[in-house]
């Protein structure tokens, strides 16, 4: 990797990136982001040398971000309250 190269990252809750909900560049091979909504997320990474077109997609890679179940169950407590 050269020192002017960028890198375009997207993450896509579809295998197929029709749709990317994150599209961005970055000037190093790393990326810091909020923490995405539950769910199956599919990332992918490409170099952008200066002067030639884009680089190969990576391997897409897979990252899961678990539901928060606690907030659900907390739904039930009022049912729960109102039967004792």
């Amino acid at each position: 990797a050269g020192e002017h190269d960028r890198y375009q990252v997207q993450m896509s809750t579809d295998e197929s990136f029709a749709a990317p909900t994150l599209d961005t560049e970055t000037g190093e091979p790393a990326l810091a982001i909020a923490t995405p909504p539950p769910g199956l997320h599919h990332l992918r990474i490409r170099t952008l040398e200066p002067g030639n077109p884009p680089g190969p997609w990576g391997k897409p890679q897979q990252v899961e971000v678990p539901y928060d179940h606690w907030r659900a169950l907390l739904i039930f407590l009022p049912v729960l309250l109102l039967a004792l």
